[in-house]
């Protein structure tokens, strides 16, 4: 693994040279919550946008639910073409 902790993995995540295959494998072994959506779907989004797990999860679940705006003062998901921050 990196050895960074989450806060800096974050900070250094667009840096990072990524190889999805160990994550692929790894979740090809549970069933996803959310059946509207693959693996291959959830490292794509985290791929394209340079997000963490967790967000591209929420940042593909709202794609595929047709949501365009979310309210977040995270602002990984400014990367994120499809969705609009909604200032709060």
């Amino acid at each position: 693994m990196t050895g960074l902790s989450p806060y800096n993995l974050k900070k250094k995540f667009s840096k990072i040279s990524m190889d999805l295959s160990p994550v692929r494998e790894l979740l090809s072994d549970f069933t996803l919550v959310n059946p509207a959506y693959s693996v291959n779907d959830l490292l794509g989004v985290i791929s394209t946008y340079r997000l963490l797990p967790n967000d591209a999860s929420i940042a593909l679940t709202c794609r595929i639910e047709g949501i365009k705006k979310i309210a977040t003062f995270d602002s990984d998901f400014e990367r994120v073409d499809f969705l609009e921050i909604i200032d709060v």
